[in-house]
């Protein structure tokens, strides 16, 4: 009897055992739960490189260890009981967590991730920096394409492996529908605990996907650049295919793909493709002024209520550049695609009798 009752009393303890890089003694560390703002719930310190932080809980939760000064020493992990190794480091390469279940399969996910990651940096950069042949481009491209559909496989195995926890959990809302489709996600919930799916968060999840899997585009009105309502079904009604483009002024990966999508646009449009831009912008002259500095020739709408866009809502979007392939009955086609593949998905759908 006291052997169990020991047991149960120490079941639900951690301890934290750290190792830091470029860090002096006395050097503060926060802990944060608090994802959203950083703030901290506790404070330790380094010591000859190392630091140690123990307690009690009875969940597994997601925080952050991270550097007073150095933000960029930080890692994350998930809190749950045992003894959990972490390694900081301002090279993202070099942080390390491991020492129960959940925090090992988070580690070998951010391995994966790092390495897929690079292969599709280094193949980028050399598609950007030499010159190639149109068919050596072509190459070069699919090899990306099927190096990101593997990363997205191997995100969906550590999804489906780990549904039953906190990382799995994680997963599902962690990632876009760039790397976890809506019937993936779907797939997901279906798996999960019945005490985790009925989160209001998943609930949630789960009526937007339903939503997003309606095929016919809802309506929506918003205002062109020149305070005209515009109605969304009526505008693509006028192109054979239409792409609509979510995006900002602020938004830097928007701003950097836009060269791609006017080489887009002017190639595909005599054939019938349509853009309209749907901004995210609250400053309606920074709108304005990026269309004109970029010279986007289409069409462009927006509430000017930043991330607070009834079309964001009520699909779901939660982060930019996203964008929508419809045709003129208002009929989704493909979501979630950029570069290459949307050119590709552009070009098959206007090339159909």
């Amino acid at each position: 009897m006291a052997a169990t009752m020991l047991v149960a009393c120490h079941s639900n303890s951690f301890k934290i055992n750290g190792t830091i890089d470029g860090a002096k003694d006395g050097d503060t560390l926060y802990i944060t739960y608090d994802l959203g703002h950083g703030t901290p719930s506790d404070s330790f310190y380094v010591k000859n490189g190392t630091f140690s932080y123990e307690g009690k809980t009875d969940t597994t939760q997601l925080g952050v260890i991270y550097h007073k000064r150095q933000i960029d020493i930080s890692s994350t992990f998930f809190l749950e009981p045992g003894e959990i190794d972490i390694h900081l480091s301002n090279v993202p390469e070099k942080q390390k967590v491991s020492g129960t279940k959940v925090n090992e399969q988070w580690q070998l996910l951010v391995d994966s991730i790092n390495m897929f990651s690079k292969k599709l940096n280094d193949m980028s950069a050399q598609l950007f920096s030499q010159s190639f042949s149109e068919e050596a481009q072509v190459a070069l491209q699919t090899q990306m394409t099927n190096t990101q559909g593997k990363m997205c496989q191997c995100i969906m195995g550590f999804a489906e492996r780990n549904i039953t926890n906190e990382l799995g959990y994680f997963l599902v809302n962690l990632y876009d529908e760039q790397y976890i489709s809506d019937s993936n996600r779907l797939k997901l919930i279906e798996m999960m605990p019945i005490n985790m799916s009925n989160r209001p968060q998943i609930q949630q999840m789960k009526k937007i996907l339903n939503a997003r899997s309606n095929s016919k585009l809802s309506d929506f009105t918003m205002r062109d650049v020149n305070g005209n309502l515009l109605s969304l079904l009526a505008e693509i009604k006028k192109n054979k295919i239409t792409v609509i483009d979510f995006w900002a002024s602020w938004c830097g990966p928007c701003i950097h793909e836009m060269p791609e999508v006017i080489k887009m646009y002017n190639q595909y449009q005599p054939m019938g493709l349509g853009i309209i831009g749907v901004s995210l912008d609250s400053n309606e002259a920074a709108w304005k002024n990026a269309i004109v500095s970029l010279s986007l020739p289409w069409t462009h709408i927006s509430e000017l209520n930043g991330w607070n866009n009834s079309m964001i809502n009520a699909y779901g979007i939660r982060s930019i550049p996203y964008t929508m392939i419809v045709n003129k009955e208002g009929k989704i086609l493909q979501k979630g695609l950029r570069g290459q593949q949307l050119a590709d998905a552009v070009r098959q759908y206007l090339n159909e009798k």
